[in-house]
């Protein structure tokens, strides 16, 4: 796992730091497109839909699977939980080499904090399917299965489901999220470097973040370009610039995922 926590110098903090290789999220890089494009099998289209669930589900930090042997997703649920009051969910995706074990660690203080049920799925690859293949194939698949079985276990408020993502995960969670408005009322990406896909479906609200100093994903070239597109479109979006000058940048600094948390959280 490439994503470590490690305190940011002078300040006593922990932030949440990821040592990706350059290529991960560079624009510049040649070896692979960090645009996918639209086309009819980039369809991206859930089927998942919230309903009361039939199950119950454990509190804290647990790692589920669907099938035995199979695939395993992070899961947690706040100590606060009740399943007699519907709860804000969001699927949490990693970047590249990451895994969804590891992302529940780093945001579950977070989600503890704001209330939030989070749901970290592992690409089958290092990364997500459509940014390996410009299509969306087992990965959508599993996350579609993920969402059906938190649904029948978790008691869901469906005006707040979410997906969110850092770096590739973000990317991915923007894609995603924008094809799957009708299920997806939020999207907050932490430094994602995409495009706008051409074909959306409902309206969700977006929160975006980027750090300044990132020198893995440049924000000039990434979320400066995006945030413009989707206003353009008519999205709402919530856009926090912030400085992250430890090693190469490409960070959340607690104050963001605080920020980015609530937002998901909020009514």
């Amino acid at each position: 796992m490439l994503r470590t926590l490690r305190p940011l110098v002078g300040v006593g903090l922990f932030v949440v730091v990821a040592t990706l290789p350059t290529v991960a999220c560079d624009p510049s890089s040649s070896t692979r497109t960090d645009t996918p494009f639209d086309s009819a099998t980039v369809t991206g289209r859930l089927t998942a839909r919230v309903a009361p669930p039939t199950g119950t589900v454990q509190k804290g930090l647990t790692i589920q699977t669907l099938t035995a042997g199979g695939r395993p997703f992070g899961l947690f649920v706040p100590s606060s939980y009740d399943p007699s009051t519907a709860w804000p969910v969001t699927v949490l995706l990693h970047g590249e080499g990451g895994s969804g074990e590891g992302m529940v660690l780093d945001f579950q203080s977070y989600a503890e904090a704001a209330g939030v049920v989070l749901l970290a799925p592992n690409s089958r690859q290092t990364t997500w399917d459509l940014l390996v293949n410009d299509v969306f194939g087992a990965d959508r698949s599993y996350i579609d299965s993920m969402l059906k079985w938190a649904f029948a276990h978790i008691a869901v408020d469906s005006t707040r489901v979410s997906i969110s993502g850092f770096s590739y995960g973000a990317t991915y969670a923007l894609w995603l999220g924008l094809k799957n408005g009708d299920l997806f009322s939020r999207i907050a990406a932490f430094t994602p470097c995409s495009t706008v896909p051409h074909t959306r479906t409902g309206m969700p609200t977006i929160f975006l973040s980027h750090g300044l100093d990132d020198k893995v994903a440049l924000i000039d070239s990434c979320s400066r370009l995006t945030v413009p597109t989707l206003q353009d479109a008519g999205y709402s979006v919530q856009f926090v610039e912030y400085h992250a000058t430890d090693g190469n940048g490409h960070y959340v600094t607690p104050e963001v995922l605080t920020q980015g948390m609530a937002f998901l959280a909020q009514r």
